[in-house]
């Protein structure tokens, strides 16, 4: 355990030294009594992994307590949420992500201590960091009327789990497309550079906590070499383009996987984690500008025509205060604000 304290005394004290009090916001539950939240979600409004976690919440009708970390002053880099995630059972023994191959599975580029979401179940006084571990401790603890890994198909839905959480999203994100930066503009401003002053904002933290700790040292050290490892990958166009080809990829296997079946989900009318993992991926590309990579996919289409209306995602990603708007996703979005239009995100 992280210097020795238990996982709610960590929780307790990252939530009141790294979260200041007007961003921490009780999401009331949807479902059942109205008791106190069991669950503090620390996330970030436009992270895709964060997506994933509120809208499986949303999706169970759970309470939880947001603390929602401001990307711009990196607050997941402090000292006091990386002890949190590192007491988490995935950072036990787990390799530490160094390298940066575009995506965000733990499974391929290994545990980063400095990333979002964690969750702390209160009930079961643990701490789960990962966004796929964090959905699966949530569809397995809270079943009732909602069972989103029904288990005649959860090899299945576990195989598509997978296939969302290695699209490279990342790369998508951060990094242009050689045959034309679709992204909003003020995305490809924001962007540029990231990956050292990233890489300066971890030295800065790090510097705090130095020697004081070998985990955390470890922590620091990592993110420090996966930060450089990345501002190499979306300088490479080669590199960007295997991005954008494997994503492609990816989607012809799901198409192939929908059109089996009659329903509009991927296990026909029911509501799978699966169908959740790729609502929120097909709504990123969507928002990136790269729904391209799908036209023409009719099973791909339908699905996002539906995906994309559920309320559950509307109230969780596409509509949550904090997501910047686009001009491609803007028919499921909040209207544009002033600064977004100002700042030519609609472009």
């Amino acid at each position: 355990m992280a210097d020795g304290a238990e996982p709610l005394d960590l929780a307790d004290r990252a939530r009141d030294t790294v979260v200041p009090p007007a961003r921490r916001r009780v999401m009331p539950a949807t479902r059942g009594a109205g008791a106190e939240p069991a669950f503090d979600l620390y996330h970030f409004g436009f992270s895709i992994c964060s997506h994933k976690v509120r809208l499986v919440l949303q999706e169970l009708g759970l309470g939880w307590l947001s603390l929602e970390l401001d990307p711009r002053k990196l607050e997941n880099y402090a000292p006091g949420y990386v002890r949190l995630r590192l007491a988490s059972p995935a950072a036990q023994g787990a390799r530490p992500a160094t390298g940066w191959d575009g995506g965000s599975s733990v499974a391929d580029a290994g545990f980063d201590a400095l990333a979002v979401p964690t969750l702390v179940d209160r009930r079961a006084q643990t701490v789960v960091a990962d966004s796929l571990r964090i959905c699966l401790h949530l569809a397995e603890r809270h079943r009732g009327e909602t069972d989103l890994v029904p288990a005649e198909v959860e090899a299945e839905v576990r195989a598509q789990l997978a296939h969302v959480d290695r699209t490279p999203h990342v790369a998508l994100l951060y990094g242009p497309d050689p045959a034309g930066d679709h992204r909003p503009w003020i995305i490809r401003l924001a962007l540029r550079g990231a990956h050292r002053r990233k890489a300066s904002a971890v030295e800065a933290q790090w510097d705090q906590v130095r020697g004081s700790d070998p985990a955390l040292d470890t922590a620091y050290a990592a993110k420090l070499a996966k930060e450089r490892a990345g501002a190499r990958f979306v300088a490479s166009a080669e590199r960007m383009q295997g991005a954008i080809d494997t994503t492609e990829g990816l989607l012809r296997a799901f198409a192939a996987d929908l059109a089996q079946h009659q329903g509009p989900w991927l296990f026909g009318e029911r509501v799978t984690l699966a169908d959740l993992f790729w609502a929120v991926s097909l709504f990123r590309l969507q928002w990136l500008g790269y729904d391209r990579l799908w036209r023409g996919m009719g099973p791909v289409e339908r699905f996002a025509a539906a995906a994309f209306e559920r309320p559950t995602l509307q109230q969780a990603v596409t509509r949550w205060p904090s997501h910047p708007w686009s001009r491609p996703a803007s028919p499921w979005m909040r209207r544009p604000s002033l600064i977004d239009r100002l700042s030519g995100l609609g472009s």
